[in-house]
């Protein structure tokens, strides 16, 4: 017999090769007398029964995140998926479900299997060992799976133990020793310690060992899995480097609020589960009040990093952090002072943000004054453009996108509100974006001071993860960009009256613009 057979496998096989009915008859009595027949139970439902064990004050919250999780590693035990990467946001129970329940429950199917793990440090490591040996220690876990698992008595040590059928699980830290020892399953989780994600140094040492060392210690590297789960931290850290440099990789990435429209399929029952703009991960869990909360504590880059799992460079992408000015007493007289709006919205709070932004141009340089932002429906929006044109009614023109809800909204205000202006993009977003940004880096466009206006901070990392890509949240910077090619002529906005087309100067002259 091959180590690492179950019970249930090698009776299993005695039936199929033996057709003696007492031998069949035994066969099963031994299964059901043992308790063997529980090597069955689903790793979901092992999760669930297991989980007072590990947390016997912190109940599992459930929600459909979980399940997926689950389903994936799941298929890593089948062999099914050799890599598997996970992103998702801290306290979310990534470690005691990827780390801690998921090797046992394997060990429940396959008792001969062999993991590695690493963490950034070796007190986690060692955490999560223990961890993992308590369940196995555990009387519910004796009851279903005693006679498939048992520590052998003479290598079960914090950083390593082994089973009697040859499984093994051995702990390291990035830094650490594995010389010499492998296995079939490399699980890395959190490679790099959240306060050192801004030192190179620290990146480059995480990396190192992920490619140098880790990479080396599957047993069969044909038949052997990787499985890496951490929160983002930086976007050179593992799994920025994993996305860029490495093939093969099944990703579940998982943020705390979906910026975008999102389908996620189970990749073992086929359900799919559809995250609208603004879905929460786990309401029950984290709200908007908690969100909003995060935010504040953590500082809009962190948290677009770590709980997003949308980390961009310090310096930003095309729109760079370090070129915007501040203002912090309101500048007076202008040239121009106009209202931007971008209306991607649905009929439904879950859709995307409307924003309304208020902007001065005075001889070379713009000047963000105010914006408004928010989740409304169309019957929301227009008393919000209202309240702004009253609040601003130095604005003389009022600039809305002439696509999806924009025609709407001026049909609707045309006759209460002077110097609606329906604009029609030119080129794409990324053209756009590229074309404003040697205004921002020459120090032409400033914006409130963060002490001033809060919102501030939400902007800039916005426009710093700005890409151009499909499905970005870009409200803002769609509303910023519609004012500062309006404002200094790269677009050609018309205005369909009753006597005709009016080109942008008859437009300034009939509004008033002075």
């Amino acid at each position: 017999m091959r180590p690492g057979k179950t019970p249930t496998e090698l009776n299993t096989h005695r039936v199929k090769t033996n057709f003696d009915p007492n031998a069949i008859i035994a066969g099963i009595f031994d299964q059901v007398s043992s308790g063997i027949s529980s090597t069955s139970m689903d790793y979901p439902t092992f999760l669930r029964e297991s989980w007072d064990i590990l947390e016997p004050a912190n109940p599992l919250i459930e929600d459909w995140y979980i399940d997926s999780i689950c389903e994936h590693l799941q298929l890593v035990t089948e062999g099914k998926i050799q890599k598997l990467l996970i992103n998702i946001p801290p306290r979310f129970g990534k470690s005691n479900i990827v780390t801690v329940l998921w090797p046992v429950w394997s060990w429940t199917q396959k008792p001969y299997q062999r993991f590695v793990f690493c963490s950034y440090s070796a007190s986690l490591s060692i955490k999560h060992s223990v961890d993992r040996r308590n369940i196995i220690e555990s009387d519910w876990f004796k009851k279903h799976w005693g006679n498939v698992v048992r520590l052998a008595e003479d290598q079960n040590q914090k950083q390593e133990y082994q089973n009697t059928a040859r499984g093994h699980m051995i702990t390291t830290s990035v830094g650490g020793t594995i010389t010499g020892k492998g296995g079939d399953v490399v699980v890395e989780d959190d490679m790099l310690n959240p306060q050192e994600a801004e030192s190179e140094a620290a990146r480059a040492h995480t990396i190192s060992m992920h490619k140098n060392v880790l990479s080396s210690r599957l047993d069969n590297p044909k038949t052997g899995a990787r499985v890496i789960v951490e929160q983002r931290t930086h976007f050179k850290d593992l799994s920025g480097h994993v996305l860029k440099n490495e093939s093969g990789w099944t990703h579940l990435n998982l943020p705390m609020v979906a910026d975008k429209p999102t389908k996620v399929i189970f990749p073992l029952s086929g359900r799919e589960v559809i995250r609208d703009q603004g879905d929460l991960l786990n309401s029950k869990r984290v709200g908007p009040k908690e969100v909003e909360e995060m935010k504040q504590a953590m500082g809009t880059r962190t948290f677009v990093a770590q709980c997003q799992q949308n980390p961009t460079s310090e310096e930003g992408n095309i729109l760079k952090r370090i070129w915007w000015k501040h203002w912090n007493a309101r500048p007076e007289g202008a040239d121009i002072t106009i209202q931007s709006w971008d209306m991607s919205f649905k009929e439904t709070k879950q859709g995307s943000y409307v924003v309304g932004q208020v902007w001065k141009k005075r001889g070379a340089n713009f000047y963000l004054i105010d914006q408004w932002r928010q989740r409304v429906d169309f019957a929301e929006c227009v008393p919000a453009m209202l309240n702004l044109a009253g609040k601003h009614p130095e604005a003389t023109g009022i600039l809305v996108e002439d696509a999806a809800n924009g025609p709407a909204i001026i049909s609707q205000l045309q006759a209460r509100i002077p110097g609606l202006i329906p604009i029609k993009p030119m080129g794409a977003k990324i053209s756009r974006a590229q074309a404003v940004a040697p205004f921002i880096e020459a120090g032409n466009v400033h914006i409130p001071d963060p002490s001033i206006a809060d919102w501030v901070h939400d902007f800039v990392e916005e426009c710093a993860a700005f890409k151009g890509a499909t499905g970005e949240t870009n409200d803002q910077v769609d509303a910023m960009t519609q004012a500062l090619t309006w404002l200094h002529g790269l677009n050609q906005p018309v205005v369909e009256d009753d006597i005709g087309w009016i080109g942008t100067d008859e437009i300034q002259t009939a509004g008033g613009f002075s």
